[in-house]
């Protein structure tokens, strides 16, 4: 059984072929028959209806497809495909959000900024005493700092967070 995830215009449905004629949409049973009309063209009848559908792919994967006068994106995706394109996803996502741990044990001597201060990679957003000695931990990349964990004068353990920036 081939399964496949079809975002049409944003809303994912999952599309399961059982046969050459018979399809569930999630987890609906229709009856389907797909015509190639020309090169660039099927015609879909589902469930007695007919759907002429160009095959034209346009850029990011997804076709544009006009039926009846209305144009709807899709994008077709088997099962795997649609989780490996999640978790990309998912990174992009976590990459744009840092939790920053304390690189040692110490203390918190200094925040430099304050909550949804603008930073700029490299700055200097704290300074933690460790050893008599004092260390800048510095921001990974420019950004906002979202939170902080700690405050003046906390004792941290190496690993703990100190700040979210985004």
């Amino acid at each position: 059984m081939s399964e496949y995830v079809v975002t049409v215009n944003g809303i994912k449905k999952s599309v399961h072929f059982l046969n050459g004629t018979e399809i569930f949409i999630d987890d609906i049973k229709h009856e389907y028959e797909l015509v190639k009309i020309t090169a660039e063209s099927y015609l879909l009848k589902l469930d007695n209806t007919f759907y002429e559908i160009p095959s034209g792919i346009k850029n990011g994967g997804g076709s544009l497809i006009t039926v009846g006068g209305e144009n709807y994106e899709v994008i077709v995706r088997s099962s795997l495909q649609e989780k490996a394109a999640g978790l990309i996803e998912k990174k992009k996502a976590l990459s744009n959000k840092m939790e920053v741990k304390a690189p040692m044990p110490g203390m918190i001597v200094k925040l430099k900024y304050k909550e949804g201060t603008r930073v700029e990679h490299g700055d200097a957003v704290l300074i933690l005493e460790a050893m008599k000695m004092e260390n800048e931990v510095r921001s990974p990349f420019s950004g906002i700092i979202k939170n902080f964990f700690v405050r003046e004068g906390v004792t941290v353990e190496k690993g703990t967070v100190l700040f979210l920036i985004e």
